[in-house]
């Protein structure tokens, strides 16, 4: 337990972290380009700076962090499931429980 919080398992986790975001930052934007320029059609931001620019855990999961994933699940799970049942424990539970299936999809399939 006390290796977890050494300051070298820390740093690393901290320097693998900002190059994911990194990455995910420069490669979406990099794909968004090549599709704006190839059809015309203005794409938003996935990711937008979410290591740095956000204040709050809040504001990471929900403004910064994979916007995309984010409103698809808003719209396509959260809303219906709380107009549905008209509780938002149930509509936050099962946005959760997709977004966990559809992470374990994607590792998979990696």
């Amino acid at each position: 337990l006390l290796d977890l919080f050494h300051p070298f398992h820390l740093a690393n986790n901290f320097i693998a972290a900002v190059l994911v975001s990194v990455s995910l930052s420069f490669s979406t934007l990099g794909a968004s380009l090549l599709f704006n320029v190839s059809t015309g059609i203005m794409t938003r931001r996935v990711v937008e700076n979410p290591m740095f620019a956000s204040k709050t855990p809040s504001e990471f999961w929900g403004r910064k962090w994979n916007n995309l994933v984010h409103s698809l699940l808003k719209k396509g799970i959260y809303k219906p499931v709380r107009q549905l049942t008209s509780s938002s424990k149930a509509a936050i539970f099962s946005a959760f429980v997709v977004s966990g299936l559809l992470h374990e999809y994607v590792w998979a399939i990696l």
